[in-house]
């Protein structure tokens, strides 16, 4: 019906505005449920990356991909990117002290002492202030931890021994008579002999098939998810050697 009114066509533009905006305002909200199941679907990809371990660089380490899945699964360890691992890649004394606290649950409200080359603006500021403050770590002398060190296995061995040892986790064996069933056991350094024998009798530092422990090899980001998955499980009871 045509308008014949000031009245009726002052309220047909009305209705007609009011409609523009409706429909405009449906379209950005289409645009907007669009982009919010975009975004969605990017998020459960990433969440089943990180939920199942499900990184692609795995392939030749089929031995190491249980620990990775155990350790990403529970938000202890992540990968270098959304998809890798970096398996192959050395663990530095920083990297070590990120995990340990995550694997032992250590928390601290604040760190009042850090040593000198660990600066605030660190990754591993945190976690190596923590394990310093609760006098689980050692640096490499009094100031010094050397974050970014590569870490050798009888190394690792002896900062996990220690802390498991202040939570109570104790072991009555010969060093010596155990490290004697590796072909390279003489070469665990006197220091770390007690460590690597502990950790070895409760299988959570393995040798090779062959039957070498490689105590000065470098640890790599495989091995350091197998050795700290079976730590996890130990102190949660779940893991028997």
């Amino acid at each position: 019906m045509k308008p014949t009114r000031k009245y009726d066509i002052i309220k047909l533009n009305y209705y007609s505005c009011g409609f523009k905006y409706i429909a405009k305002l449906r379209k950005g909200q289409k645009a907007m449920r669009k982009k919010i199941a975009a975004i969605a679907l990017i998020l459960a990809a990433l969440v089943q990356v990180i939920s199942t371990g499900a990184f692609s660089d795995l392939t030749n380490y089929a031995w190491c991909e249980q620990y990775v899945t155990y350790l990403s699964e529970r938000g202890l360890l992540l990968g270098t990117s959304a998809d890798t691992f970096s398996p192959e890649l050395p663990v530095t004394r920083g990297d070590f002290a990120v995990l340990a606290v995550r694997i032992f649950g250590l928390e601290a409200d604040n760190i009042p002492d850090n040593f000198a080359d660990v600066t605030p603006d660190a990754y591993y500021y945190q976690s190596v202030g923590i394990l310093k403050l609760y006098q689980l770590v050692s640096g490499i002398d009094q100031y010094h931890y050397a974050p970014q060190q590569n870490m050798q296995r009888q190394d690792m061995a002896v900062l996990l021994w220690r802390i498991m040892n202040r939570m109570g986790y104790y072991g009555d064996l010969s060093a010596d008579t155990l490290l004697n069933q590796y072909l390279d056991g003489w070469q665990v350094a006197s220091y770390a002999k007690e460590a690597v024998a502990y950790l070895a009798e409760k299988g959570i530092m393995t040798g090779n098939p062959g039957g070498s422990l490689y105590p000065e090899g470098i640890v790599t980001r495989a091995e350091m998810a197998a050795m700290m998955a079976r730590v996890h499980r130990y102190i949660e009871g779940s893991y028997t050697n």
